[in-house]
């Protein structure tokens, strides 16, 4: 869960570590010559909300792991959102779900409709929203951009499912 937040609340979770260890040593410090570490807490959480920012949240959000957060996340939000909700007269929602192993993130449709009765224009055009919708959240053009597919399966009514991959 702590990876699915954003790169600055991770920073000042990091900031605020290195502020309660400023506060111990300024305790320890105080005892030893009182007022030399006043500012020592505030420094530090400075200080650490500033490396953690500018190295390792980056380095942190590139890894699988924090990928693999990102989409679960995504994932749970999604389908909590849209659960029972039909995009148009002949598509259901079903689910969103995350496969790690396979690096996609995968929105399940149920279509009253024929293999057959889908066109190319009809295609094009669902090509173009589910990009559109992917490329708009910078939380999927990350997962994207690390080699996550991001699809869209509708189950039709005969015929082999459609699967629509947003591209940015």
């Amino acid at each position: 869960m702590l990876l699915s937040l954003p790169g600055w609340a991770l920073s000042a979770v990091a900031g605020a570590v290195a502020g309660l260890v400023g506060i111990g040593l300024g305790l320890w410090l105080g005892r030893l010559r009182p007022g030399v570490a006043r500012y020592l807490p505030i420094v530090l959480f400075i200080l650490g909300y500033g490396l953690a920012d500018r190295f390792g949240v980056p380095a942190l959000m590139q890894t699988d792991a924090a990928h693999c957060a990102i989409a679960r996340e995504t994932a749970r939000q999604t389908t909590e959102a849209r659960a029972g909700t039909k995009p148009d007269a002949v598509t259901a929602f079903v689910e969103t779900v995350a496969d790690c192993e396979a690096r996609t993130l995968t929105s399940r449709f149920t279509a009253d409709a024929s293999r057959a009765d889908i066109d190319a224009v009809g295609l094009a055009a669902v090509q173009q929203a589910i990009s559109a919708e992917t490329c708009g959240a910078p939380r999927l053009r990350r997962l994207i951009a690390a080699g996550w597919a991001v699809d869209a399966v509708y189950e039709v009514r005969s015929g082999a499912p459609v699967v629509v991959t947003a591209g940015c």
